[in-house]
């Protein structure tokens, strides 16, 4: 930390002088670094960037988004890396357009990620790409949306099915009751079925 007392002039909208000095001012020479900040320089380590396109601040880039993004951010290439190991495959950038699909699939289906999860890591994976100057056509590829909405159809259908209730109504208690009663069970053997039968009623 640094301070200065260089005296500045400078005018407001009415053309008012306004005098002061840097002394005021406390100057930090890396104002988004300190510790705690949302917005820091240093959140550039978590894009996994080594070689910035030309001209650009790489603690500028880091600063563009919240530690909370890119921490998301590197979840989603960390379930890529999981993806390409758990297959042996190796990728470049851009990603090979049948590893990004055989990704969903296997995000879907083998780790049973949520449609809308998966969705967001895939936009997090195009980040990567721009962020390396890399195309990102193949984030637009028809397969790719079209296993998700087939996704997001089952989903819709296995929460019908996570709904759907049994009910025993009276009527059906009645003759339930009445068909036991013209079995030739044991007492006890009736005791021991309504025992393993009633519970369930109420699950």
């Amino acid at each position: 930390m640094e301070t200065s007392s260089t005296e500045s002039i400078l005018e407001d909208n009415s053309g008012k002088k306004l005098k002061f000095t840097n002394s005021d001012r406390s100057i930090d020479s890396k104002p988004h670094a300190g510790p705690g900040r949302k917005y820091a320089e240093n959140n550039w380590t978590k894009t996994g960037v080594k070689d910035w396109p030309e001209g650009v601040s790489q603690g500028l880039m880091g600063a563009s988004m919240a530690k909370t993004f890119w921490n998301r951010y590197n979840a989603a290439f960390h379930s890529w890396t999981n993806y390409v190991n758990f297959y042996g495959k190796l990728y470049s950038w851009p990603f090979d357009i049948s590893l990004l699909r055989g990704y969903v699939n296997w995000a879907i289906n083998v780790k049973h990620l949520q449609p809308n999860t998966v969705r967001i890591y895939l936009s997090d994976l195009k980040l990567a790409h721009c962020l390396r100057n890399a195309k990102t056509d193949i984030f637009d590829d028809f397969f790719v949306k079209k296993m998700l909405k087939g996704a997001d159809h089952l989903k819709m259908y296995s929460k019908i099915k996570n709904k759907t209730k049994l009910v025993m109504t009276f009527q059906m208690l009645r003759i339930l009751g009445h068909e036991i009663t013209k079995t030739d069970w044991t007492i006890e053997k009736k005791k021991n079925f309504l025992e393993c039968f009633m519970p369930s009623l109420l699950r």
